[in-house]
């Protein structure tokens, strides 16, 4: 009876976590990666996810466990009775591309996505509460306490988080996966037609057998903050490692399985992290990223990854511990998961969609980090004993104010020290200026924060203070800064190992350009760019033809290309971030366009897209740039993408593609999808191994070009360097079909 529930409730978590990228997948090449497109997605599975925590709190307590088993059954068979009659559970249905029709797309997508996978979610969402709640009744010797079995809702996360890119996603095709989980779908619902059989035959009502207070909204607020923390602090670990430190595909899944580990762990009966061990390393973690923030340090990669995971890790535990510590009887656990869904959902509604708005820069982590530190157990932050009295109100109210003071110590410390720092560095000798900047700008601060350990909240407020202040005091070093649905752009101003001045735009770690400082020179292309790289052969081969009358760019950055540009040429740029257009044409930062010889457009939107509504042959050449960075946007590298790029360029046109990247194999991939077209390609690898190459800003990049007919390449041959692409065995053709970044990471 126990294994029954278990595998149910397992089942049905892995379902919810695979089909959620199923979904992503599909709906990409039909409306581009938009954050319209992806806010709607989040928007729908979240407040989905709400629903079915709602249905099944609501339904348990007005009908009881019996009736609720009834209806409940009738719920979770309409999904396969659609099936039945045609309407597969996750196929979606033929729909028009975004901007096409009159329905505006946000509307058509949450159409899409309540037709094609709406009701099997919203079942797949109540499973482990219900499941639970129905084995509290059966009178088994664990039924009194079920939540041990919440730890098997988050193994069947785990394992589909895991299973997905690693065993799904390389083997199986869309079509592939919306049949095999079809049929997860159908065991799912034999197995919850096994768990009601067993429940009418064997429940006795909790409510009789430990009815137990009801949860006070002290409580409820408790565990929504307890359940909002953790998912804050996940999300924003993932995007800083994932930007600031290593712009890796798939490095995502790290952090996620953790935080499902700590669910694991915080509700099994088994194993566990002692609560007193988070409280106790989880400062200790905090305070060792403190200094890594404060001293400005990007290295060593490997201890500045694991320290965040192990914040993460132990700040997951410590929360999860907390809620598992404090869950109510089992006649309240529907409310209880109700709360915590809540939280999940604020937390990660915060992160994406508030903080995005409210902030430059990824302020979210240093607020999460401190939210977790301020839930620690501690027993400076007690109540007054008997809070109803006018006495204890005020003691509240100075306990508050003396707190209030003294977290704000730190920070003050922190901006008397940047007021200092300069003084000292006059004053103290070379040998040791750094030794006592560090000292004050680091050590004072940061020894100020521990001190309030004992007080969670003092402590957690302390540190998130410092931490704000400093990004603040630095933010205001840049040249620029914005952030948007795409990450936080910076512009800043750097100098080359020889003192010459240059300013760079990054997106974390991923370089979009450079410019250098002197005027004189503001419009000469640098790094990936450069006149002696392959872009600058490819336009030395062609740009002085009438062929390349009118060029499309796929991704701005800074513009470099645009400085190809001659009269009477036009370049249009395709860009899906309004603000990278905003950088490379106002604020005086870069010259590119500004300074172009061509007439430069721009068109905001997914490229795919936007290309395909352009007229068929009206391109000479297409040059794709947006593969360098950890987010490869795969629909732009399928053989149906391909094909939209060929209907668009005009006979003897070229595609230039730009390959470089950290991590994956991108050769490969396009070589796949050219063989499928029968193109010709030619590959250049520009590794830059002199040191004037160096000095000049010539970065080493990779760019493949392909065109009809190999006499197309012709002039391209002329340029040094480049030979035939080789076509590598590729496995799969990427399609909108299929797709794997696993299968072509570097050295798989």
């Amino acid at each position: 009876m126990l294994g029954l529930f278990a595998i149910t409730i397992f089942t049905g978590a892995a379902l919810l976590f695979l089909v959620q990228p199923m979904m992503a997948k599909h709906v990409l090449p039909l409306l581009g990666g938009s954050p319209a497109v992806w806010n709607t997605c989040m928007v729908f599975f979240q407040g989905l996810l709400l629903a079915g925590y709602a249905y099944a709190h609501a339904s348990v307590r007005a009908l009881g466990v019996r009736r609720q088993v009834v209806l409940h059954l009738a719920v979770a068979s309409v999904p396969g009775l659609l099936w039945v009659l045609g309407w597969a559970p996750i196929e979606a249905p033929t729909g028009k591309a975004l901007g096409e029709g009159h329905t505006s797309p946000v509307v058509w997508l949450l159409l899409m996505l309540a037709v094609c996978v709406g009701p099997a979610f919203f079942v797949l969402s109540t499973c482990a509460t219900l499941m639970q709640r129905w084995f509290a009744g059966l009178g088994h010797r664990t039924s009194p306490d079920p939540y041990f079995l919440y730890a098997a809702s988050n193994a069947g996360s785990m394992l589909a988080l895991l299973a997905y890119p690693l065993l799904v996603e390389p083997r199986l095709s869309l079509s592939g996966q919306r049949t095999w989980w079809s049929a997860g779908y159908v065991v799912l619902l034999g197995l919850t037609a096994a768990c009601a059989a067993v429940t009418l035959r064997r429940t006795r009502e909790v409510a009789r057998v430990e009815p137990g207070p009801p949860p006070t909204m002290r409580q409820r607020a408790m565990w929504v903050a307890l359940a909002a923390a953790p998912s804050s602090l996940l999300i924003a670990v993932t995007q800083y490692l994932s930007t600031d430190i290593a712009a890796a595909p798939l490095l995502w899944v790290v952090p996620l399985a953790l935080y499902l580990l700590t669910f694991i762990l915080a509700f099994s009966r088994r194993w566990g992290v002692p609560l007193r061990v988070s409280d106790r390393t989880l400062p200790v973690l905090a305070v060792s990223l403190a200094v890594i923030v404060l001293l400005a340090r990007h290295d060593p990669i490997w201890l500045i990854v694991v320290l965040n995971l192990a914040a993460l890790f132990f700040g997951g535990t410590m929360c999860h511990g907390r809620l598992a510590a404090m869950r109510p009887p089992a006649g309240h656990l529907t409310d209880f998961y109700l709360c915590l869904a809540i939280g999940g959902v604020l937390g990660g509604l915060f992160n994406a969609v508030v903080a995005p708005v409210l902030f430059d820069w990824l302020a979210e982590y240093p607020i999460a980090l401190a939210a977790v530190c301020m839930l620690r157990t501690g027993s400076a932050d007690r109540p007054a004993k008997d809070p109803a009295t006018p006495v204890a109100a005020r003691e509240r109210w100075a306990g508050l104010a003396r707190g209030l003071a003294a977290a704000s110590i730190p920070a003050a410390l922190l901006g008397v020290a940047h007021w200092v720092a300069p003084m000292v560095r006059g004053i103290a000798s070379e040998e040791y200026r750094e030794y006592w900047r560090n000292v004050l700008l680091v050590g004072v601060p940061v020894t100020a924060c521990y001190m309030l350990v004992r007080s969670p909240v003092r402590f957690g407020a302390a540190l998130g203070a410092v931490l704000l202040l400093d990004a603040t005091i630095e933010l205001r070093r840049n040249e620029a800064q914005v952030r948007t649905f795409f990450g936080v752009y910076a512009a800043y101003y750097t100098a080359t190992p020889k003192g010459v001045g240059i300013i760079e735009l990054r997106h974390g770690t991923t370089l979009h350009g450079a410019r250098w400082v002197d005027d004189r020179f503001r419009s000469e292309p640098l790094v990936y760019y450069h006149r002696r790289g392959p872009i600058g052969d490819v336009f030395r081969a062609w740009g002085h033809t009438e062929l390349f009358d009118r060029v499309a760019l796929v991704g701005l950055g800074t513009g470099s290309i645009a400085s190809y540009g001659r009269p009477g040429q036009t370049l249009r740029f395709f860009e899906i971030d309004p603000a990278v257009v905003k950088l490379a044409t106002q604020g005086g930062l870069f010259h590119f366009i500004g300074d172009s010889k061509a007439v430069c457009e721009f068109v905001i939107g997914d490229a795919r897209l936007s290309l395909a509504k352009e007229p068929d042959a009206s391109f000479g050449a297409i040059v794709l740039d947006a593969f360098s960075s950890d987010a490869v946007p795969v629909h732009l590298l399928t053989r149906e993408a391909l094909g939209v790029y060929l209907s668009k360029l005009r006979p003897g046109g070229v595609l230039a593609l730009h390959v470089s990247n950290r991590y994956l194999d991108l050769e490969r991939v396009v070589a796949g999808v050219a063989g499928a077209h029968a193109l010709a390609g030619l590959i250049r690898d520009d590794s830059v191994p002199d040191e004037e190459s160096k000095q000049s800003l010539h970065w080493s990049s990779t760019w493949i070009v392909l065109a009809r007919n190999k006499a197309d390449l012709t002039p391209l041959l002329a340029q040094r360097g480049w030979h035939e692409l080789p076509m590598k065995s590729t496995g799969r053709v990427w399609t909108d079909d299929y797709s794997s970044v696993l299968g072509v990471f570097e050295g798989f």
